[in-house]
């Protein structure tokens, strides 16, 4: 389990630069497989805020909150 923020900056070469900030709440679990590789996945709520002039998500100057889910395979060396 854990939390996690982010921040996307944008600058186009035309208009002004953007600022979207991310704020994620997940879970998952991972599988050993050996004690060198791993397999795992994870469910994400993810809830972000836009700048009132990006269009990254949609929504300018909005809040959205949507879901994600994350497979990944980890080697260990």
């Amino acid at each position: 389990m854990g939390m996690g923020a982010g921040m996307f900056y944008t600058n186009p070469k035309h208009g002004d630069a953007t600022i979207d900030w991310v704020f994620s709440l997940v879970s998952g679990g991972e599988y050993f497989i050996d004690e060198h590789f791993s397999l795992g996945i994870e469910g994400q709520i993810d809830v972000t805020r836009s700048d009132e002039q990006s269009l990254n998500f949609g929504n300018p100057d909005r809040t959205n909150v949507n879901t994600g889910t994350a497979f990944y395979a980890t080697l260990y060396f």
